[in-house]
């Protein structure tokens, strides 16, 4: 646990999209206190994970995920509840919208393209 949050780290399952961004928004959320304990380890092995926290883009690319996806693990939900076909193509529909709405960048880009081919 982090020192000033009350829940462990979520544990993102490989197949399902949703609780790799649910770690995403947690890591964007707490990412000075995690970076706190990382620092303070000393295991040869945390050598690489010190050097990830240091670079600036990382805070900046987690604080990017949350701010644009939240409605992606939010339809996620949806979509995995009995929806009718027309309610679920709607929640399809209001992602798309949201995803061709992100400011272009190279990753928008690359976003928009897979989101497309989905």
């Amino acid at each position: 646990m982090f020192p000033n949050t009350h829940l462990p780290p979520p544990q993102p399952i490989i197949t399902h999209w949703g609780t790799w961004l649910e770690s995403a928004f947690f890591y964007a959320d707490h990412f000075e206190e995690f970076k706190n304990v990382i620092e303070n380890l000393e295991a040869k092995c945390i050598q690489n994970c010190k050097s990830i926290f240091n670079k600036l883009n990382v805070k900046y690319d987690l604080a990017y995920i949350k701010a644009n996806f939240l409605c992606i693990v939010e339809s996620i939900k949806k979509l995995t509840s009995n929806l009718s076909l027309v309610d679920s193509l709607k929640i399809v529909e209001q992602v798309e919208n949201s995803v061709n709405e992100l400011p272009t960048s190279t990753n928008s880009t690359i976003i928009k393209i897979k989101c497309k081919n989905v």
